[in-house]
C-alpha cells in the first residue's frame, strides 16, 4: 500500500478522495458524526491496511484547535517535530491549561474526550493511532486483564521514543519496502514502551506467559523461508507460534540473536546470493523473488549485508 497524500479534510473531500475519517490516525465522534479530529490534510498517511491495529500521519498544520466535545477513538502517540517551540491549551477540570512544547517533546493520550485543544503556532507533529484492541493484545504479557490507558502527558520528553517515532515515520516514508514486518516491530515496541512508562491499568494482572518452544520456533522459521517472496506481517507470525507480538519479538531476539526483522533481512539477501549465482534472472525480478519492493532499495541492502 502506497502512503496516501491527501487532501485538506471535508467529509466531502474525503469521501471524494477514498480517504475516510476513520483512515486518520487521529480521528473522532463529534455529535453522533465520524470526523478527523484535526482539519488540515496529512503529509503522510499510512491508512489502516498498512500495519495491522495502527495508523500513522506526519501533519504540517498552522496553529489551529480540535471541534469542541471531540472524542478520540484511538490511543495516540504524538512527536513532536516542529522546528520552534509553540504552546499547546486544553481545558481539564473546567480550567484552561497550557504547556510550552519544543522539539523532541510528546503529546501520549488515550481514547477520550478533548476539551478546548488548541495550539497557537504552526506545528509538525508525527502522530500514531493505536487502535485500543491491538494495545492491548500486544502488551497482553506485561499488563494486566481488563484494559490498558495511557495517562495524559503534553510535552514529555523521551528520546527512545522519538527514535521509535522517526523510525516508523522514515519506513512509511520510504513505502515500506520489506513490507510490514519492520513498521509492525516499531509500531509493537511503541506500544510497550507506551505501556511500560505512561499506562495505568484496569483489572487483575495476567501471569500468563507465552512460550517459543523449539517446535514453535521451527514453525516460525520454515513458515518465514516458505514465504520470503512475500509480505510477511509479525502479527501473523505470532499467530502462527500463538503468543502476543511482544513476546515474540523478545523470545526471538533471545534465541536468535537478531530481531525477526533483522532475521527475516538476512534470509532474503541469503536467498537472493543463491539466485544471482544459479539462475538468469535479472537484479528486479531476483528483488521481487526475495520480498523487495524495489530494485533500488534491494540493492541497497546487499550492498549494506554483503559488501559489493
Amino acid at each position: 500500500m502506497i502512503a496516501v497524500k491527501a487532501p485538506a479534510y471535508s467529509p466531502n473531500v474525503d469521501r471524494i478522495s477514498g480517504v475516510s475519517p476513520s483512515e486518520r490516525a487521529i480521528y473522532a465522534v463529534a455529535d453522533g458524526e465520524l470526523i478527523s479530529a484535526v482539519d488540515v490534510a496529512p503529509t503522510l498517511l499510512s491508512g489502516t491496511e498498512r500495519w495491522r491495529g495502527f495508523a500513522m500521519e506526519v501533519l504540517d498544520t498552522p496553529a489551529s484547535e480540535t471541534p469542541p466535545h471531540t472524542c478520540l477513538i484511538r490511543h495516540l502517540v504524538c512527536t513532536i517535530d516542529s522546528p520552534t517551540p509553540f504552546t499547546f491549551h486544553w481545558h481539564e477540570n473546567g480550567r484552561e491549561r497550557t504547556k510550552l512544547v519544543v522539539p523532541g517533546d510528546h503529546l501520549i493520550r488515550s481514547q477520550q474526550e478533548l476539551s478546548g485543544f488548541r495550539w497557537d503556532k504552526a506545528a509538525r507533529a508525527l502522530i500514531l493511532g493505536i487502535e485500543p484492541e491491538m494495545m492491548d493484545r500486544i502488551v497482553r504479557d506485561i499488563a494486566p486483564r481488563g484494559g490498558t490507558m495511557l495517562q495524559e502527558f503534553y510535552g514529555v520528553a523521551d528520546d527512545y521514543l522519538h527514535a521509535l517515532m522517526q523510525a516508523l515515520a522514515s519506513d512509511l516514508a520510504h513505502d515500506s519496502p520489506t513490507g510490514p514486518i519492520l513498521g509492525e516491530s516499531l509500531c509493537t515496541a511503541i506500544a510497550v514502551h507506551a505501556t511500560r512508562r505512561y499506562a495505568i491499568y484496569s483489572g487483575a494482572r495476567d501471569n500468563s506467559r507465552g512460550a517459543l518452544a523449539a517446535g514453535r520456533l521451527r514453525l516460525v522459521l520454515d513458515y518465514i523461508d516458505s514465504r520470503l517472496a512475500h509480505e510477511l506481517s509479525l502479527f501473523e507470525l505470532s499467530e502462527l507460534a500463538g503468543i502476543s507480538p511482544y513476546y515474540l519479538t523478545r523470545t526471538f531476539k533471545g534465541q536468535m540473536n537478531r530481531s525477526v526483522h533483522q532475521y527475516v533481512l538476512e534470509q532474503r539477501i541469503e536467498r537472493a546470493k543463491r539466485l544471482l549465482t544459479r539462475s538468469n534472472l535479472g537484479l528486479a525480478a531476483i528483488a521481487s523473488a526475495v520480498g523487495f519492493r524495489h530494485q533500488g532499495h534491494f540493492s541497497q541492502v546487499f550492498r549494506a549485508r554483503v559488501g559489493v
